[in-house]
Order: structure tokens, then C-alpha cells, then sequence
């Protein structure tokens, strides 16, 4: 390649570089809220820590069109130029920084054919949705994601600080795009297939592996050295399958020895204890790392690849696989759950970017203390998954359904084990089972982002710090506990003018009574509302009154009882901001109200933005499924032609007055 086939263009400059064609072959934008904000939190943080230096951002492989003048034709890296044009969009109208975005003239890219797309990206550029114009929703979806994590960090445009202007110019001048040129004679549908089949590069769990290994290799005597390492290995390895319950990373004869008679006890206490009762003499632990011991036999990565499938188990009698269950979580984010529950320390972050960083402080350890920790830290490792995989929800696949579950699993007999609820003694579980599984989802549904998971995080230090090899975990308490953080996070900092930090909540506070002169009740308004749980804990409240009032609405217990918190994360004005066929606008006291306000799919959103209450309510009649309780509510206790003012008041009042209960009862401990 000539040197000018290679370039580097800072942001500022990359709006002046050309226009970027995205052709057809290349699929639709596809970026979801976990990317978008992981790409912003990159920045910000690399902006805080690092500021004098580059931050390469990736690569634009791009083939120049011939008699076009500067047109490229994007290979690899649309996502993500897709993304920065739509974040440079929300600067330019959310934060009136034109002047510190003057290279920012138009946006460079265009879709090949796809007239929606482009036709979004325009409207983002505008920065006003047109609700009449059809247009691809994904990357409205993304405006409206990049405008609430720039808020949550750094405030809306009347509350910006030195460091959001600090975000902005090393956004501008250090955010480094490579701009790779392929030759002219280059075969782009044989070169895209290549791309979107290279190897992955090795993980950082994987160095991080490597690393506390080392640690255990300095351990004197050679027969405590080896079945230390082996062991590690087979917990690492065994955890890190995180849809597969543990006790399947051991062999048969051992999990009695392990996990109890019933295989749902961790009966070991730590790291010297597992030492004890592992068999070494095994041939299928002397490389591990190539095999994968399952019931007694050895299967081979050989055989994994040839059979297209993990690891098969036995339960009741049928064969399953390990895609039976869906993890809320990775694998590196879980090794950084389990270091911050062993060491509490505030530095160690959840962002898995820094997975090996977060480990950085072992350097000040003396030979002897590092073995000791790596020993601690992974039967942490083992006793987290444990809990895991018993007392936090899971998206289960079976029989053509999915949902989420709360499983642990029963040894019965050498022929028969099954997934049975993790409170109760069948398959069906009781109502604890189904308040934790609210209660846990109600979390999970609103922070698909990986390094937002502090509900976890609280989760698992409750669960490690509780847990009892006689009695297990108590549901009442678990609940409880549960109750405690949402109304923590809540109210302590989504409703309050002086937030408070995640790490405090979960390690620091106790005793903390909430005040009602603490509460800001206009972060409950829609440009004010900072997380979305406020309206899945809304509709928590909402559930918990309905059934203990057995409500007079016929079909409202048979919606609650098999009611499912589900990703939402558009928030829908049931009266419409835009009403169509000549129908007022009501003033936005009423309209940005809690009780005008609802969390539904995107894709609902965009089809019934505009209609009249009466509309979406015959919508949902002819068979479309309430999103929320809230909404339910909002669409069943008021009558058919009437939703306005006096209905919103009185629905706010509704709300208000459930949180307010909850405020006068909360004692934390």
C-alpha cells in the first residue's frame, strides 16, 4: 500500500475527508444502547485519563468510487461512523455547540438504496424527528440513547461543567479515525467476507488467566503447585461457561463431594478445603484446556466443533445443552463482580475495558500474598457462580417458550437431574419465586449495558455475605434485601438532588432514612426522568397494591400474575406531544407529567406515536399486549373517550402517593 493509502483523521476533520457511501451488501445500522454508550464512556474516560494522548478509535477501511470525487465506499466501520455522526448530531442541537463543531457542516454518510436510513440521519441532523416521515427507527433510537447518557453524565446544556468541555475538545481533536484505502483492483464482496470472518484476538480474561497462573507457579512444593493450577483451571474454565450450571464443571463422583447430596449445597468453604476433595488422578485433567469431562466422559474440542454444539447434560432422563439458559451477564464483567465482592475496594470498576488494570494493585504483593489471593479470589470465582447460577434470574429457553427463570439444580438420581425453582420444591416454585424474579428483572430489563449493573453487583455481596450451607439463602430476606436497593437507588439518587454514589449505596451506607424534602418530584417529569427503572419499580408498586387489593378489574390479576419486565426503553406520552387530525396540544405541565407518561418498545412508540389515548387503546383491544402495568392501568381505569387533564392529575397523584408510602416506611440497614 502507498502512504496515502493509510491516513489519520481526527473527528473534526473527518466531516471534511469526503462522502462515505454505505453499500448494500453491508447490513442495516445495528448498534444497540450497550455499544452506543460503552463508545461515549470510551472516550470520556480515555479524555480524563490520558488527555494529551491519541485515542485511536478504530479503522475505516473504505475503496475510493471511481468518477465520483470524493466518494468511499465504507467496507468496514460503518457502526461506528454511523454512531459518531448521530453523537455529533446531539451536540449540535442538545448543547448549541455549533462554534466548537464547525467542521460538523452536514453528515458524510449515506445509505446505498435505503432511503429510510438516510433519511433518519438527516432528521437527526436537524435534531427533529419528523412523525409524519417514515425513517429507519434504529438510529432515532440512538439519538435518544446518546442524549440520556450525555445528560446522566454530564447534565443537560444549562448545567455543563469544565470536564464536559474537556469531553468535547479531546472528542474533536485526540479521537483518531484510520482511513485505510483497499487497492483498486481489490474483489469487495470477497474482501468483506474475509473481514467478517478474521480470527478474534485473545480476550483479557484470557491474559488475566495467564497471569494469576503464573502466580501459582511460584508455590514451593511441586504437588501443591500442580493441583493448584489444575484447579484453577477447571474453576476459570468452568465458570467461564456462563450459561452452564457449575456443578457440571466437575466430574460425576466429585459433585457429591462439592455440592452436596442433592448437588444444590456448596459444601467446600475455600480454596485448600476444594484442594481436598478434587480427584487429580483423572487422565481428563491433565489438559483441560482441550477437554471438556461431562458425565463421567471425556469429549474432545474435536468433537464440540464436529457436533456443532456445548457440552450435552442429562436431565430427567433427556438430553439438553447448555443453550437452555441465557446469562445476564459475560464472563469478564462476572470476574469483575466477584473481585469487587472479595476486596470492596473503590477501585475496582465494572468496566471490563479495565478487567486486567482492576488487578494492577497486586504488584505491591509479596510472593507469598499473591498465591494466597489468587487462591481467594478463585473460589470467590467458584462459590459467586454457585450463587449465580441458583439465586439470579436467567432467560430460559424450553418447549418454544422463553421467560425469565430462577432455577437451581437437583440431583435426584445417576439418571435423573433437573432445573427446579430455586424456592420451593417444584417445578412450579411458590410466590417468593415469582416477587424475586419481578424484583431481579425489574433491574436487569432497564441496564443492558454490562458496566451498569450495580443491582448485580448488590445481588451477589448480599448472596456471598448470606449464604449458609444448612439453610441456603432465605427468601424473605433475599426479597427484602432487594426491596431495600431499588428503593435505595431510587430515591437516593435518580429522585434526588444530590445524588449518591453506587459504590456508597451498596457498601458504605446504613441507617439512612429518607426525608420527603430530599425527594425532587420534577426528575418524575419526562425531560427530567434519569433512569428508567423509575418506571419499572412504578410498576413493581403497582403489582404489590393491585394484588394486596385484589382490584375490581376482571382481567387485571390474570395480566398482573403473568406479567414479564421485558426491555423497554422509549418513553411514550399516552396524550401525544403531536396530535394529529386537528386535536389540541395540551400544556406541558400536563403533557411531560408521570401520569401522562409511559415505557414501551421502540417499535410501539414509532407506529402509535401521534394517535389519540382512545386509538392506542383500541390498538392494544385487537390483540397487542399492554408493555407495563402502568399502562394497563392508564388504559382500564378510566372510561373509553376520556383521557386529559383532570385523568393525568389524578394518575400522577395515584404515583406520587404510591412512592410516597414507600419513602414513610424505608429504614435502610
Amino acid at each position: 500500500m502507498k502512504n496515502n493509502d493509510i491516513q489519520a483523521f481526527s473527528l473534526e476533520n473527518i466531516y471534511s475527508s469526503g462522502k462515505y457511501l454505505i453499500p448494500l451488501y453491508q447490513r442495516n445500522y445495528a448498534w444497540r444502547e450497550g455499544q452506543i454508550v460503552q463508545l461515549i464512556h470510551d472516550i470520556k474516560d480515555f479524555a480524563k485519563t490520558n488527555y494529551e494522548q491519541n485515542y485511536y478509535i478504530g479503522t475505516l477501511v473504505v475503496y475510493k468510487r471511481e468518477n465520483e470525487k470524493d466518494v468511499y465506499e465504507t467496507i468496514d466501520g460503518q457502526q461506528r461512523l454511523t454512531t459518531l455522526n448521530i453523537l455529533y448530531s446531539v451536540l449540535k442541537n442538545e448543547y448549541f455547540l455549533e462554534s466548537e463543531l464547525s467542521g460538523f457542516k452536514k453528515i458524510i454518510l449515506d445509505f446505498e438504496n435505503r432511503i429510510l436510513s438516510t433519511r433518519a440521519l438527516e432528521l437527526a441532523y436537524k435534531g427533529a424527528f419528523d412523525l409524519s416521515a417514515n425513517h429507519n427507527p434504529s438510529i432515532e433510537n440512538a439519538y435518544k440513547i446518546i442524549v440520556k447518557e450525555l445528560k446522566t453524565l454530564f447534565g443537560d446544556h444549562q448545567n455543563i461543567n469544565s470536564e464536559f468541555h474537556q469531553f468535547i475538545n479531546y472528542l474533536n481533536k485526540k479521537v483518531i479515525l484510520l482511513r485505510v484505502n483497499v487497492p483498486k483492483e481489490t474483489d469487495l464482496n470477497h474482501y468483506f467476507e474475509i473481514m467478517n470472518n478474521r480470527g478474534e484476538q485473545l480476550e483479557k480474561h484470557e491474559v488475566l488467566k495467564s497471569t494469576l497462573l503464573s502466580y501459582l507457579d511460584k508455590i514451593d512444593e511441586v504437588t501443591e503447585r500442580e493441583k493448584s493450577k489444575i484447579l484453577f483451571n477447571t474453576i476459570w474454565e468452568g465458570c467461564s461457561q456462563m450459561e452452564r450450571y457449575i456443578q457440571y464443571a466437575f466430574k460425576k463422583d466429585q459433585r457429591h463431594r462439592i455440592f452436596g447430596d442433592t448437588w444444590d449445597q456448596l459444601v467446600v468453604t475455600n480454596f485448600d478445603e476444594l484442594l481436598n476433595v478434587f480427584d487429580f488422578s483423572s487422565k481428563s485433567y491433565e489438559d483441560i484446556g482441550n477437554t471438556i469431562e461431562e458425565e463421567g466422559s471425556g469429549v474432545s474440542i474435536d468433537d464440540i466443533i464436529r457436533n456443532n454444539s456445548f457440552s450435552t447434560i442429562t436431565v430427567d432422563g433427556t438430553s439438553e445443552t447448555s443453550e437452555r439458559f441465557n446469562s445476564v451477564i459475560n464472563f469478564q464483567n462476572f470476574l469483575l463482580h466477584c473481585l469487587l465482592v472479595l476486596t470492596k475496594s473503590k477501585d475496582a470498576t465494572l468496566d471490563d475495558k479495565r478487567l486486567i488494570k482492576n488487578f494492577d494493585f497486586l504488584s505491591d504483593y509479596s510472593q507469598e500474598q499473591k498465591i494466597a489471593f489468587v487462591k481467594e479470589y478463585s473460589f470467590c470465582i467458584l462459590k459467586s457462580k454457585f450463587l449465580f447460577d441458583q439465586y439470579i434470574i436467567k432467560r430460559e429457553f424450553q418447549n418454544n417458550k422463553e421467560g425469565w427463570s430462577l432455577k437451581r439444580l437437583h440431583y435426584y438420581s445417576n439418571t435423573s437431574q433437573s432445573y427446579i425453582y430455586t424456592f420451593g420444591n417444584s417445578d412450579e416454585g411458590n410466590s417468593d419465586s415469582r416477587e424475586i424474579i419481578w424484583l431481579l428483572s425489574m433491574f436487569h430489563t432497564v441496564a443492558p449495558n454490562m458496566m451498569y449493573k450495580h443491582w448485580l453487583n448488590a445481588s451477589l455481596k448480599y448472596l456471598f455475605e448470606n449464604y449458609s450451607i444448612r439453610e441456603g439463602i432465605s427468601s424473605g430476606d433475599y426479597i427484602e434485601y432487594l426491596q431495600t436497593i431499588v428503593k435505595k437507588f431510587v430515591f437516593k439518587r435518580f429522585l434526588s438532588d444530590h445524588p449518591m454514589d453506587y459504590y456508597d449505596m451498596i457498601y458504605s451506607s446504613n441507617n439512612l432514612q429518607i426525608n420527603e424534602e430530599e425527594i425532587n418530584w420534577s426528575k418524575l417529569r419526562y425531560d427530567q426522568i434519569q433512569n428508567n427503572l423509575i418506571f419499572n419499580y412504578i410498576d413493581y408498586l403497582l403489582i404489590q397494591k393491585e394484588l394486596h387489593q385484589k382490584s375490581d378489574i376482571p382481567e387485571l390479576f390474570n395480566f398482573i400474575s403473568n406479567y414479564e419486565f421485558t426491555f423497554r426503553s422509549s418513553v411514550e406520552h399516552y396524550y401525544p406531544q403531536n396530535p394529529k387530525d386537528g386535536h389540541e396540544k395540551i400544556a406541558d405541565e400536563y403533557l411531560h407529567s408521570i401520569g401522562n407518561l409511559t415505557l414501551i418498545s421502540h417499535s410501539k412508540n414509532s407506529a402509535m406515536n401521534n394517535y389519540q389515548p382512545k386509538a392506542k387503546k383500541e390498538h392494544y383491544r385487537d390483540g397487542a399486549t399492554a408493555d407495563s402495568v402502568k399502562q394497563y392501568l392508564m388504559f382500564n381505569k378510566y372510561p373509553d373517550l376520556s383521557w386529559g387533564i383532570n385523568e393525568i392529575e389524578e394518575h400522577e397523584k395515584e404515583i406520587i402517593l404510591l412512592l410516597n408510602q414507600e419513602i414513610n416506611e424505608v429504614t435502610f440497614q
